[in-house]
């Protein structure tokens, strides 16, 4: 039995120092977390190594001291070790979704107590005695393994409680790793001989086997998805178009292209923030509905496509339940989302390569956006002409809340978007620090300050005024010229969220 027990511990020995080799060098081109790991896999060879040297024929009646040193490694190492375990591994969940880091810290608290109980009892000789250079366990060892299972079964219910926000995925990979700790009890109650320290081997290489597949989804995810809504990107849609190229006709193939109506719209009238949200709400859509069925590649800039299976009586009721999912998206920069959707099945054009059915399904998804715009009454060309003058007669069109105190710039000359020019993210402390930041002529600044303070104009609209002109003259270069502010309520102004448009114009022809 002590043969295999010593050939068990070399094995982990030289396991652990590989992966030490190999976790070194990953390391050089990786995380801190990368490196945090490199110092476990130190710790648990050291421990490895320790107990290995306990089994050693040496003169241990000589060497009590050294025997001692080596035991208490073995015994208070391994029980803080497994609960850092336990930590590192709720800290790589907690990188991937929210979870409440109070367990965290009740686990870092549990190994320092477990840490310092365990060393007590080390040198009490509660946990084992040394009697005439011979190891024998102690009266209250079985407390020292009660405390290990304690600590794991802690970990396991968060986990579980949490099982719905990380995953199935993670949550197994999780709680398979708290096998180990139990197994190490069953076999050292069963044997009589403490394997704890082996099996921490175990639970390093499996720490490292999720840390190289954790690797791996991170390169294949910044090739394959999209940075802004998490969807396939183009890269990997012209890959799965490559699979379907020489056989895409099974009979529930289909392929839908898809369009975010408005986008420009938004950028241009409330700036590029609100267009990202825009996006990421169709993202979130089509990937809630579509998702289930196939994958959602997000091709270009409003640009989307899905390409999934359903039958023709489920494929109905899936572009059902898109328009409703569209339908209740609301956003906080944005109220609405409105997607134009064209789809074609192989089994219409079941001669048609994939490529072809992707055109069709392109001029499907024009049709029907040109088919919105209509029954909105949008001349999209002359509405963009429209806008364009309007930036030329304005210098400044920014969207203001004076509720929230935030604006969102329409148009504007980058170089007023900075200090000099009085530029801070907050509208009550732009527009007071342009006016004190020598742009306004002293002669009109006090009138001005009146005007543009947020208390003021928030009065004066809830006083059912519908238009606030400031007149004030403004520094260009080296003289002044007169300009013209007006304020007018936007169609969503409501007491409770005043919103409202701010324009400048130069009067001074």
């Amino acid at each position: 039995m002590d043969q295999i027990y010593i050939a068990m511990e070399t094995l982990a020995a030289i396991v652990t120092l590989i992966l030490i080799y190999a976790n070194i060098f990953e390391s050089k081109q990786s995380s801190n977390k990368r490196k945090l790991f490199s110092h476990l896999l130190i710790a648990t060879e050291v421990v490895v190594v320790a107990d290995l040297i306990t089994c050693l024929d040496l003169d241990w009646k000589r060497l009590t001291l050294f025997l001692q040193v080596l035991l208490v490694l073995t015994y208070v190492v391994p029980s803080v070790l497994q609960v850092f375990f336990s930590m590192y591994i709720y800290e790589h969940i907690s990188l991937k979704v929210s979870v409440s880091r109070k367990p965290f810290y009740f686990m870092a608290w549990f190994a320092v107590v477990e840490g310092i109980l365990t060393l007590v009892l080390c040198v009490s000789g509660e946990l084992y005695s040394i009697v005439d250079g011979a190891f024998q366990s102690g009266p209250l060892e079985t407390l020292y393994y009660i405390m290990n299972l304690v600590a794991v079964l802690f970990f396991m219910a968060i986990i579980i409680a949490n099982g719905r926000k990380i995953g199935t995925h993670d949550m197994l990979a999780a709680l398979s790793f708290c096998v180990v700790p139990y197994l190490s009890v069953a076999m050292t109650l069963a044997t009589g001989l403490n394997v704890t320290v082996t099996l921490l081997s175990v639970s390093m290489l499996f720490m490292y086997v999720m840390l190289q597949a954790e690797n791996e989804s991170f390169l294949y995810g910044r090739a394959n998805l999209d940075e802004l809504t998490g969807l396939y990107n183009r890269a990997a849609y012209e890959d799965e178009i490559e699979k379907y190229e020489s056989n895409s006709h099974h009979p529930d193939f289909v392929y839908a292209s898809i369009d975010v109506n408005g986008l420009k719209q938004v950028n241009d009238n409330l700036g590029h923030a609100a267009g990202d949200e825009l996006l990421c709400g169709a993202a979130t859509c089509l990937n809630n509905v579509l998702g289930k069925y196939g994958k959602v590649f997000r091709t270009g800039g409003d640009e989307f496509v899905s390409i999934f299976h359903a039958d023709e009586s489920r494929l109905a009721a899936i572009m059902e339940s898109l328009e409703a999912e569209t339908l209740r998206w609301k956003g906080k920069q944005v109220d609405s989302l409105a997607i134009s959707v064209g789809y074609v099945t192989v089994r219409e054009f079941p001669d048609k390569t994939v490529l072809e059915v992707a055109k069709l399904a392109d001029q499907r998804m024009y049709e029907a956006k040109r088919q919105y715009y209509a029954a909105k009454g949008v001349d999209r060309r002359g509405q963009n002409d429209a806008h364009k003058v309007l930036c030329a007669l304005y210098t400044k069109i920014l969207k203001i809340n004076l509720t929230e105190d935030t604006f969102s710039i329409i148009n504007m000359k980058e170089e007023e978007q900075k200090k000099e020019f009085g530029f801070t993210e907050k509208l009550s402390e732009w527009l007071t620090d342009f006016g004190r930041s020598g742009q306004v002529h002293p002669d009109d600044l006090e009138a001005y300050l009146s005007k543009v303070q947020l208390p003021y104009i928030r009065e004066y609209f809830q006083s059912g005024k519908t238009s606030l002109t400031v007149l004030y003259r403004r520094r260009y270069g080296s003289e002044f010229k007169q300009v013209m502010m007006e304020i007018i309520p936007t169609g969503e102004y409501r007491e409770d969220d005043q919103s409202l448009y701010l324009y400048v114009k130069n009067i001074d022809i």
